[in-house]
């Protein structure tokens, strides 16, 4: 029997969760669970915060430096204020540490002040200091202003989309859905701080014993380093980026050791000759779609060849970011094998082994200034071709994505007796939604009423619409280069996510909704390839309605080809009969959140 005994300490109105694993996987275990509530008596300590700070700011107002005072005001309340917004209450050491960290920033900038003097016409000390302290402020300020205005927290999937968008991508984000006043908020709070310190430097400095200084500038770096793990907004920040960056090495190592042979794998496809386009849209909702009963004939041509496509109705995303789509879409990983992408290896890598020619063709940004693994697994493709030139800097369109029919069309016409599988990655329907598609795309531009999308029907739907409209011609154009082809042949589009157009969330993760997850996946073969596998034709046919998750992407594009190794799942391949995803074990956001399944009763006289 094991008694296990924690002392916490709570506030009103915190939220009190308790997990409890059953590691041994004993069905007979009891628990006992015993809650005791005490009240909190008063402790000394919870005084010596205020009673601190009140002691730095005096002194600052003391010494002439009474601009600096309330400089030191505002990043403490600042701070104290993101890190509540963000993680709840805070403990006594957390608050303390901060006051260390105040102290020591505040010490330096008196440092700075009386170093720099000499040049006071010049206004160093005022243009180093805001600089330290900016970026004191921006992040703490970013926390507060997310949480505000999602009313949610930020979350490590929202920190990892910060670190793969560039600055026009971030542009766009601000501009569609970050309110105004708190986009002055972000704009005012620097210029305050810099006027602060312009002011406190024209004033007359006073002088202090630069030992003096020094010394509390050495003591509270030292304390505040001791007690840095108490700092949770910092090292949250930290630790994001540093799991960012030891996942994508290690997604990279496996690469290497593939390509070098490290890695031994076996993989084998007997028939070539085979021709298919795998295209990866983005941003897409399915009922937005005419072809899925979207009231706009937003899909035209795909619609006049219906009867010839695989409509399938019931698929959604596993994720609402890009890259925690597709990083386990195009790798062994999934949301139920439990396997992690960069200890796994990627579709490109089991097609090249099976002596599959692959081709990446993409509008996207390749290379970004914090990399991705999309990026990795596109370059080991043996043709990569990216049509988006401003590498690392952002996502604005340059072209539009009918520029990769003609790209399309040189992979089809390249010789060669091997199968082709040609990756088509599109920028879609990325927000802004204007910019993705040309103007002679502009055609649904009626006035939005409440009767079809309720009392807030959002601005972007018109342009939404137009994208989608664009997208329609898009796809047929590639699917119709792709019909000219005389051997076996297969054509697949789906979305990584979708976009909640309506609430004007865009797929922000940290405020998911189900309608971020809602995507399309559109299929055609044609008769030789009907022939070849009439066992995976009849079973996507018969799949028409079933659920599917595009985190198996990975074993269906497998199972699709034909290809033997045993580095895939049956029970993952849309294509096979074993396939199994029951809706109560649909997994979202990697296995935080189950799809709800409603079920509707009508009640009535017979």
């Amino acid at each position: 029997q094991k008694v296990l005994q924690r002392i916490i300490t709570i506030q009103k109105d915190d939220t009190l969760k308790i997990k409890i694993h059953n590691l041994n996987k004993i069905n007979t275990d009891n628990v006992d669970l015993q809650i005791n509530l005490k009240n909190s008596t008063f402790n000394l300590q919870n005084l010596l915060v205020p009673i601190l700070f009140s002691i730095l700011i005096v002194f600052l107002i003391y010494i002439n430096y009474h601009y600096l005072a309330i400089n030191s005001y505002m990043m403490f309340s600042l701070i104290i204020l993101a890190e509540k917004l963000s993680f709840g209450n805070l403990s006594f050491n957390t608050i303390l540490t901060y006051l260390f960290l105040i102290s020591f920033m505040t010490s330096l900038f008196i440092l700075i002040y009386q170093d720099l003097l000499n040049v006071k016409k010049f206004k160093i000390a005022t243009l180093i200091n805001c600089c330290l302290a900016l970026i004191i402020y921006l992040i703490p300020l970013s926390f507060i202003i997310y949480t505000l205005n999602f009313d949610t927290a930020i979350t490590k999937d929202v920190l990892y989309a910060i670190f793969q968008s560039h600055s026009n991508e971030a542009y766009q984000f601000i501009y569609d859905y970050i309110s105004l006043k708190y986009v002055f908020l972000f704009i005012y709070v620097p210029i305050l701080i810099c006027f602060l310190f312009y002011q406190q430097e024209i004033q007359e400095i006073p002088q202090l014993k630069k030992s003096l200084l020094v010394f509390f500038v050495i003591v509270f770096y030292i304390i505040t380093f001791l007690q840095f793990s108490n700092l949770r907004i910092p090292n949250f920040f930290i630790e994001s980026v540093n799991q960012y960056h030891y996942e994508l090495n290690l997604f990279k190592e496996v690469q290497a050791k593939r390509n070098i042979g490290e890695i031994q794998f076996h993989a084998f496809k007997k028939k070539q000759g085979e021709t298919y386009i795998i295209a990866i849209g983005e941003s897409l909702h399915k009922k937005h779609m005419g072809i899925y009963g979207y009231f706009r004939n937003t899909t035209p041509l795909l619609s006049k060849i219906k009867s010839e496509l695989f409509i399938f109705d019931n698929i959604y995303s596993n994720h609402t970011h890009t890259v925690p789509v597709m990083k386990l879409g195009l790798t062994e990983a999934n949301q139920y094998n439990k396997k992690l992408y960069y200890d796994s290896l990627s579709i490109i890598d089991i097609l090249k082994k099976s002596h599959v020619e692959t081709y990446w063709l993409t509008n996207q940004t390749i290379y970004g200034a914090w990399d991705n693994m999309i990026s990795v697994i596109a370059a080991n493709a043996d043709n990569l071709v990216t049509l988006n030139s401003s590498i690392g800097k952002q996502t604005k369109t340059q072209k539009y994505d009918g520029a990769l029919i003609d790209e399309v069309k040189i992979a089809l016409s390249d010789k060669t007796d091997k199968t082709k599988v040609i990756f088509v990655h599109l920028i879609g329907n990325h927000n802004n939604y204007k910019s993705r598609y040309p103007q002679t795309f502009t055609k649904l531009n009626k006035e939005i009423t409440q009767g079809y999308f309720g009392k807030n029907p959002s601005i972007n739907i018109n342009n939404y619409d137009n994208s989608v409209l664009y997208n329609d011609f898009v796809i047929s154009s590639i699917l119709k280069e792709l019909q000219k082809e005389q051997n076996v042949s297969g054509f697949i589009y789906l979305s990584d996510h979708a976009d909640d157009v309506l609430a004007n969330l865009g797929h922000n993760s940290g405020k998911f909704t189900y309608h971020m997850t809602q995507i399309p996946m559109i299929a055609w073969f044609n008769n030789q390839y009907k022939q070849t596998y009439p066992k995976n034709y009849n079973t996507l046919l018969k799949h028409t309605h079933t659920l599917f998750s595009n985190d198996m992407l990975y074993d269906t594009i497998i199972g699709l080809l034909n290809i033997k190794t045993k580095r895939y799942n049956e029970k993952y391949d849309f294509t096979s009969n074993r396939y199994r995803l029951e809706p109560q074990n649909a997994l979202v956001l990697h296995g935080k959140k189950t799809i709800q399944i409603k079920i509707i009763i009508f009640i009535g006289k017979k």
